[in-house]
């Protein structure tokens, strides 16, 4: 009866140090992913405010296309 004890015991003690090393697997997991995802984080950031800052640049200039002078489209159309 003493070794079915014992061998239950051992058997519970190895699934329980089975589940720690899961468990630390998935907390290793969880960090990287979560450095990875920080690091898209900054990463579009900076593409956001590098982008935001080049259109706000480009809004006080004309661009490719003008709109023609109100007196240059009448004489146009004339």
């Amino acid at each position: 009866m003493q070794t079915i004890q014992q061998e239950l015991q051992e058997s519970l003690v190895d699934q329980q140090n089975k589940w720690q090393e899961q468990l630390g697997e998935q907390n290793r997991k969880t960090d990287q992913i979560s450095v990875q995802i920080e690091t898209l984080s900054n990463q579009f950031q900076a593409f956001l405010a590098h982008h935001m800052t080049r259109k706000e640049v480009g809004s006080t200039s004309r661009g490719i296309l003008q709109t023609p002078a109100r007196g240059s489209l009448e004489g146009l159309l004339s």
